[in-house]
Order: C-alpha cells, then structure tokens, then sequence
C-alpha cells in the first residue's frame, strides 16, 4: 500500500508557493525517512524535491483582504486531492506548515478513513463552531482511496457549489470559499453527523506580524504577540509566509 504527502502550490503573484513547497517537501524528508512527496501545481515545475508533479487547472477567483490590498489565493484545487492523489494512503498539508517532527507519520495506517486536525490558535483559546460543532482545519488532510473518504470529498464539493446554502445552514459568514468549512461539513454529514476523531491540533501562528526569530535544528524561538516563545519538536504552521523566506536556509 503507497503511502505519501501531497503538497498544493499555485503562485499568485505576491507569494511565491512553489518555493514555499520545496522547503516544505525538504522539511518532511528531514523527518520521514524514504517518504514520497506529490507537487499539485498549475505551472511547468520540476524538481528533485517531488516524486510526482501533477499538473492541474484551477479556480483563480478566491481572493481576500491583506493589510488592505486584495490578494488572490488559489486554494480550491484541494477539493480534487482524492482524485489527484497517487497514494493509497495520503497525508495532505499547506506549504506554509513547517514540519517539524514525525507525529502526522503515525496517522498511516489508521482505522479512519478521513482525517482533518483542529487548530491552536494563540489569539483565540475559543474553538471556533459551526451550528454547534468543532470546525477542523484543511492545514491538515489524512484520507485512504476508500468509498468513505471519496464521498467526504463529493460532499465538500457539493458544499462548494451551494456555498450560500451551506452558509445559511451552518451558521458561517465568510464570503470566500473555505475549505476548512466545505470538509468539516462534509465530514461531518458523511459520517452521520459523528466527526469527534481528529489530527493533532495545529499550531498556528495566525498573525501577520507572528514571525521566527532563531532556528537551531528543532528548536524554533518565535515571537508571537511581541512575546518570544520557544517550540521544540513542534509542528508550525504560519501565517506569515514571509518569515519562513527569511529563514529557509536554517530550514533547509
């Protein structure tokens, strides 16, 4: 049975994704010894990095607000993982996730079908709901080639295709598309209203100004909030993709 990560990386213009995801896909092999790794991309892309490149059209219409300039971001081409997936078994992350550790390695071979992680949100210790239910975050994916986890992603494609009708459902007001929301639903629908088992959470440092201050092999100190935090053997996930930039050459 294949097991592997799947990464997503469409360049918008302001952020630079497929480099973020060769420094991701350098951060997973550090940790996972003879893992496959698959690119999704719109563009002609090669790269020793990546076992598999696939190339894919995609929906360039999600855009939102960034300290007050309008940014495109091209997230929808998630919905397709199953189907572009090589693996049997896949583990799907962002590209501005720092691995740094091998804790989501323990979810190959698990039970469940269909896997998403919860979030640690350093602002905010609130679980963030949907109509009474925990929201779980699209940062993290684990699914199997199965018929449950193919009818999780029909379901979340269906919630794509009537966002206003879902929205009013649920209880949500973003304007964007999100995948957090069209999974947490759809698993939650596909698995009859039951999607209590989680990943671990994500540790995420939501804000723009969160940044690295020093990394030395798995110890990351961090400023959050304008306070220095230390995370050691801690699995990252930023918001602000600049600083993994700045710091790619300890990262790598």
């Amino acid at each position: 049975m294949s097991q592997g990560f799947l990464l997503f990386a469409h360049n918008n213009g302001e952020v630079d994704y497929l480099k973020l995801a060769q420094i991701c896909a350098k951060r997973i092999r550090k940790y996972y010894d003879n893992v496959l790794i698959a690119l999704v991309t719109d563009e002609m892309f090669e790269s020793d990095n990546f076992d598999y490149v696939i190339s894919t059209d995609i929906d360039k219409d999600n855009k939102r607000t960034l300290n007050n300039k309008v940014q495109y971001f091209h997230n929808t081409s998630r919905l397709d993982a199953f189907r572009l997936s090589p693996f049997d078994e896949t583990i799907v992350i962002d590209v501005d996730y720092i691995v740094n550790s091998n804790l989501l390695g323990n979810y190959f071979g698990s039970r469940e079908s269909f896997l998403m992680g919860t979030v640690n949100n350093f602002y905010d210790d609130r679980e963030p709901v949907l109509r009474g239910m925990t929201m779980k975050w699209a940062t993290t994916l684990y699914f199997k080639k199965d018929n449950i986890a193919k009818a999780i992603f029909n379901q979340a494609m269906l919630v794509k295709e009537n966002y206003s009708f879902y929205k009013n459902i649920y209880y949500f007001t973003a304007q964007n598309f999100r995948n957090d929301y069209a999974f947490t639903i759809a698993e939650h629908i596909v698995k009859g209203m039951s999607s209590s088992v989680s990943m671990p959470k994500i540790n995420f440092l939501a804000s723009i100004q969160d940044e690295i201050l020093e990394v030395k092999g798995d110890r990351f100190v961090c400023l959050i909030d304008n306070l220095p935090c230390v995370f050691t053997g801690t699995d990252l996930h930023f918001f602000n993709k600049q600083t993994i930039f700045d710091f790619e050459k300890d990262l790598i």
